[in-house]
């Protein structure tokens, strides 16, 4: 769970949907969203 949560691999991730146009999630936030949700939430997760 570290290696999941870790700043680093969640940056990679983040990038990874952004450059994909990744779909919506099951809680269906779009991809354009992302960047709010994490800039508020991100230290929570």
């Amino acid at each position: 769970m570290e290696q999941i949560l870790n700043k680093d691999n969640l940056n990679t991730a983040y990038l990874q949907v952004v450059r994909n146009k990744g779909a919506e999630g099951v809680n269906g936030m779009m991809y354009t969203e992302l960047k709010e949700y994490l800039e508020k939430n991100g230290e929570i997760i």
